[in-house]
């Protein structure tokens, strides 16, 4: 055993000795050459052997803000890599190899292979937020005459407007025409009552007429403002509701709305407040509209302003970050709505 052992370091010390002493060695470590000089030779030989590990931590996960168009970063690889820090240079071309150049380097008596421990920046994961759309969403509703609906709607006019039935109007009912509008109202009373409806930038359906239309609209208010927020029923004809919070979403009927406005008009509140706490702001509050004519001219005019005066929601408003229809994705922090046909 002791004569193998002794055979192999002869063997090990007669390569190495050949490793110097060939023409790769001795143009790496040989004192004979002048160009480049031995000291420059020695710094280019110390630094290809020094290998650099570098150790690339977990990606850290942030999620994207609230947006209307989703952003995804490809995610990060994680784990550890060695990259060395140099290869053969020009003058060694004596040497066969990267790894015959290494080999010579070592003939240097203070030189030995390294490795450097480096910590990459930490990478970082976006995951796409959630998508909210800006608006309010309306569903359109078109009566034809001597219909089970239609007549409940025409009786208010002698009986009063407690008469209308919200279950057989909406409940299992599909709108004629749905969409997003970045208003609320705008019709006038000088509108022929006999021609298709023409708001948010559409029209009723052919045949229909404005004196025999109903439009429900609903969304979410997300409040920057703390404070006394306001709701105006500025015109109507027949009627208009109004409901803020949870009872816009479910349950709503005529006598829990958060205020409510008829033609002729015989007085009562043209507006309703509600307040916005500090703890409130950025959360989206549910609100609903819903105007009804039962026949012949018709009129709706609504607002939703902040504590500035500052219209949120009006006939004129464009489209704005505080007022959205519904929101998806991860964390979304207003829900969808559920189907017009569903909601009582």
């Amino acid at each position: 055993m002791k004569t193998l052992t002794l055979f192999l370091l002869q063997a090990l010390a007669a390569c190495a000795v050949d490793v110097c002493q060939n023409n790769c060695g001795r143009a790496v470590a040989g004192t004979a050459r002048l160009h480049p000089p031995l000291s420059e030779r020695w710094s280019m030989c110390s630094t290809a052997l020094i290998r650099t590990s570098t150790i690339t931590p977990p990606a850290a996960t942030v999620t994207a803000p609230i947006t209307y168009i989703r952003h995804a970063l490809d995610s990060q690889t994680t784990g550890s890599t060695e990259l060395a820090q140099s290869g053969k240079p020009g003058y060694a071309s004596a040497c066969t190899d990267d790894a015959a150049y290494e080999s010579a380097c070592q003939c240097f008596a203070d030189i030995t292979p390294s490795t450097v421990t480096a910590t990459a920046a930490t990478p970082t994961e976006t995951l796409p937020g959630p998508t909210c759309t800006q608006g309010v969403e309306f569903a359109m509703y078109n009566y034809d005459l001597n219909t089970t609906r239609w007549d409940n709607l025409e009786d208010a006019i002698d009986y009063g407007h407690a008469w209308v039935n919200f279950t057989l109007q909406f409940s299992g009912v599909e709108p004629n025409l749905t969409g997003i509008t970045s208003t609320l109202g705008g019709v006038s009373q000088q509108s022929n009552p006999d021609l298709p409806i023409d708001i948010y930038g559409v029209s009723g359906p052919p045949g229909s007429t404005l004196g025999r239309t109903v439009i429900d609209h609903r969304g979410y208010i997300v409040p920057q403002i703390a404070g006394f927020h306001m709701i105006w029923l500025e015109s109507s004809d027949n009627a208009v509701y109004a409901w803020v919070g949870d009872r816009a979403v479910r349950g709503w009927t005529a006598s829990n709305a958060s205020i409510r406005r008829f033609w002729p008009h015989t007085g009562g509140l043209e507006t309703w407040i509600f307040d916005v706490r500090d703890r409130e702001l950025g959360t989206p509050i549910p609100f609903r509209f819903l105007w009804l004519n039962y026949g012949g001219p018709g009129a709706f005019r609504a607002s939703i302003s902040d504590p500035r005066g500052s219209n949120l929601l009006s006939p004129t408003t464009g489209l704005n970050s505080r007022i959205i229809s519904s929101c998806s994705g991860p964390g979304a922090p207003a829900a969808a709505w559920a189907p017009w046909a569903n909601e009582i």
